[in-house]
């Protein structure tokens, strides 16, 4: 998953040209800003294409956008939207995330150290993932070891049950089932091959709100049925190998490579830039929130000990 920088597309198909490339929605909803292309009305239209799970989902979506603006339903024509929308992603992978919100996590996290020169910066960037994994590995076997499945996996199935409540299951057979919501819909379930028509349950790998209710019918845990890529066995496996601590610089091995040299290019005049700079929309929402503050012109401010 990228930002949609440039450059980044040709990368993508050059060095992984067997993964699948998504966009992150919320850059690609800057630029659709950036584009002319700005209100409420036209960005929940857009947040509800890209959350769309179904194919004819999807085109009723777009088609609620080109109601609102057709200039803006016509600036996707060519972006596939296996990229950006739930509607056409692989089921393979079991990951229905729309935005880089790990990638943008990680930055965070690497502020200090990506100030610092390419060995120290590297250095600095090891010990992190270095203690990060551990700690994982030690959250896991310490505190989730009386769990099965990671215990924010057990939330969202249970929120899944909550809204399971609502559903009607009808049965056609042991494995085949009808489900009808509240809203006059209706899906199908296929229990043998865990399947549901609105794709949540391909696409996570956790068992819908229709798929749960049809479950409960046949008297089946729904536990059981969620994917074997959220167990706790499954986690640990992915932290297994470790970072191997190293030795400090004054006892690194002496070789005849040459040391890393600095870029060349000339120092840029005024103080250098730490903050990352904003999008559009972000900077709209800062002005926003300052707006909204009171301002302390004009008010007499008195000393608590003079009065």
């Amino acid at each position: 998953m990228s930002d949609k920088q440039k450059g980044l597309v040709q990368a993508c198909i050059h060095v992984f040209p067997n993964a699948a490339h998504r966009f992150c929605v919320k850059h690609l909803h800057s630029n659709f800003s950036t584009a002319g292309f700005k209100g409420e009305a036209l960005r929940r239209a857009l947040w509800a294409a890209a959350k769309a799970t179904t194919p004819a989902e999807f085109v009723r979506k777009m088609e609620e956008m080109a109601a609102i603006d057709l200039d803006a339903a016509k600036w996707f024509d060519d972006k596939p939207p296996s990229q950006w929308s739930r509607a056409y992603f692989s089921t393979h992978s079991k990951c229905d995330m729309l935005l880089n919100n790990i990638c943008e996590c990680f930055n965070g996290k690497i502020l200090d150290a990506r100030e610092k020169p390419i060995i120290e910066m590297m250095e600095l960037l090891r010990l992190y993932m270095m203690q990060r994994m551990q700690q994982n590995r030690d959250m896991a076997r310490q505190k989730w070891k009386e769990y099965m499945y990671c215990p924010r996996i057990i939330e969202r199935v249970q929120k899944r049950m909550d809204k399971a409540t609502q559903c009607f299951p009808f049965k056609s057979n042991d494995d085949l089932y009808e489900v009808s919501c509240p809203y006059g819909d209706h899906y199908a379930v296929n229990i043998k091959e865990q399947t549901c028509s609105c794709r949540r349950w391909e696409l996570t790998g956790i068992p819908c709100p229709h798929a749960i209710a049809a479950l409960w019918l046949a008297q089946k845990d729904p536990m059981l049925y969620v994917s074997s890529w959220y167990t706790v066995e499954t986690y640990l496996k992915s932290y297994e190998g470790a970072i191997c601590p190293m030795n400090g610089e004054g006892n690194w091995e002496k070789t005849d490579v040459d040391g890393p040299k600095p870029p060349l290019y000339g120092k840029i005049a005024g103080r250098p830039k730490k903050q990352r700079r904003r999008t559009a929309d972000e900077e709209q929402q800062a002005k926003e929130k300052k707006a909204k503050k009171m301002s302390r012109v004009g008010q007499v401010i008195r000393c608590k000990y003079c009065l």
